[in-house]
Parts: structure tokens; C-alpha cells; sequence
């Protein structure tokens, strides 16, 4: 095994370590049987890229730390766990992926990987907005 394609990741929270290889197909939640765990948003983050027809070939190793006392990952907003593990997985393949695609990515992880009911504000916020400056969404459908 490729000691390169592996992702190893920790938590200040959690207990345990997150193991898995970029090459392994990713199931939905629903369909794989395995049981959530604090990693299942990295997983999910492989799943909606590969979904996206990306072929990684470089993992990453990580630490995720966040406010003590929140449950998931430590942070208020599992659209920040997941464009964090996008963006991560993203940088060490190379990958040049839109804002627009990545809220994309996002709502896959959420809605398909996790089954979730989720929508794409939170995201939309993250990666959209820029610092020091007012975010405008219109959300009217057209």
C-alpha cells in the first residue's frame, strides 16, 4: 500500500484515529452499514469527489481541534467540517475546484454520504464570502 494515499486524521475531541485509503470507493452511509463515526465527513469528502470524477491519488494527515462541548467534529458547522476535508484532500491532489462546485461537493456529503437534510447556506456563506466585505445571497427561486 501507497504510504502517500493514505489519510490519517485526529481529533482534540474524539478518541481514536480515522484511517482510509483515497483509493477506496466510498459507499453512502445508508448503503456501506458502518456505523458514524467523528471521521465520517473526511470520508464523505473522498466520496463527493470521486463522485465528481476526481481520481486522488495523495492523502492527507490531519488534526481537528474545535470548541470544547459541541458535539460532530468540535465545530458549529458540519458545512465547515466538510469544506474543510474538500479543500484539504483538494490541495494535495492538486485539484483546482470552484467555489460553486465545492458547495456542490458539500450537499453530497451532506445529503448523499450522510443522508442528511441539509441545505447549502452554510457553505454558500463559507465559500463565498470574502473578508472584510458584505455577502449578499439572493435565495428567491427563480
Amino acid at each position: 500500500m501507497d504510504l502517500y494515499s493514505k489519510v490519517l486524521l485526529r481529533s482534540g475531541q474524539f478518541g481514536g484515529e480515522v484511517r482510509f485509503r483515497v483509493d477506496q470507493i466510498q459507499l453512502p452511509k445508508a448503503e456501506s452499514k458502518e456505523e458514524c463515526k467523528w471521521g465520517s465527513y473526511a470520508k464523505g469528502a473522498l466520496y463527493a469527489l470521486q463522485r465528481g470524477g476526481n481520481n486522488l491519488k495523495q492523502g492527507i494527515t490531519g488534526f481537528i481541534c474545535g470548541t470544547k462541548g459541541l458535539d460532530s467534529s468540535g465545530l458549529s458547522s458540519s458545512a465547515a467540517m466538510g469544506v474543510a476535508y474538500l479543500m484539504a484532500l483538494e490541495s494535495a491532489n492538486n485539484l483546482s475546484i470552484s467555489p460553486a462546485e465545492n458547495i456542490e461537493y458539500d450537499r453530497l456529503i451532506e445529503n448523499e454520504y450522510l443522508s442528511l437534510k441539509n441545505d447549502i447556506l452554510d457553505q454558500s456563506a463559507i465559500l463565498l464570502s470574502s473578508y472584510e466585505c458584505l455577502t449578499c445571497m439572493d435565495c428567491k427561486v427563480s
